[in-house]
């Protein structure tokens, strides 16, 4: 099932900080700030939460076993509808990246994604 992008993007709801730690110039070229302002704008990390065990038990769980050119956005565009939701699952499983699985490992696949975006607070 896809999600509406607009709605549910993981940008819309994150607080925007400021920065004017001292390596702004190092950075600028990575986050923007007024040129000479010494200060970057950029996304606060979010705290994304871990759904309860009764919530899980709400879902329906695909199991997938990791295999050789697996990547999360390849599962999210196939489950999901859209590659860009590739963090759910990896946030699901607690594995940040694919380089944190392993072939044969089984990845959980949470549906359906408004549920599951609603328990991890985004």
């Amino acid at each position: 099932m896809a999600v509406n992008n607009s709605k549910s993007n993981r940008y819309n709801r994150r607080k925007k900080i400021t920065n004017t730690g001292g390596s702004t110039q190092q950075n600028r070229r990575i986050y923007s700030g007024a040129p000479g302002s010494g200060r970057i704008t950029q996304f606060q990390t979010p705290i994304l939460l871990q759904p309860s065990a009764q919530q899980v038990a709400k879902l329906k769980l695909k199991v997938h076993h990791w295999a050789i050119g697996d990547k999360y956005w390849k599962l999210a565009q196939e489950h999901y509808g859209n590659p860009g939701y590739w963090w759910v699952i990896a946030a699901f499983n607690r594995k940040p990246t694919e380089a944190h699985v392993h072939i044969g490992c089984p990845i959980i696949v949470p549906h359906p994604l408004d549920k599951i975006l609603q328990y991890m607070g985004v």
